[in-house]
């Protein structure tokens, strides 16, 4: 199964259940608080940006060169 993260931007619920029928996993409406979801350990409820993360703002993201092809290959 392909998941496009446009299509999951616009249709969250609609593209993880069917990710769950995929999977065989049963939908739970909770998969789409994301790091709000009481489930998740501790650790993963975060959505601040660590100061590691920040260091990179700015930088040249090396990979581009190395997924050009690809990335227009999959549109």
């Amino acid at each position: 199964m392909t998941v496009r993260y446009e299509e999951l931007v616009r249709n969250p619920q609609t593209v993880l259940r069917n990710l769950c029928d995929v999977l065989d996993v049963e939908f739970e409406p909770d998969m789409l608080a994301g790091v709000a979801n009481e489930k998740l350990p501790g650790e993963y409820r975060s959505d601040r940006i660590s100061k590691a993360s920040l260091s990179f703002v700015g930088s040249p993201v090396l990979a581009f060169p190395l997924l050009m092809d690809e990335l227009r290959r999959l549109g």
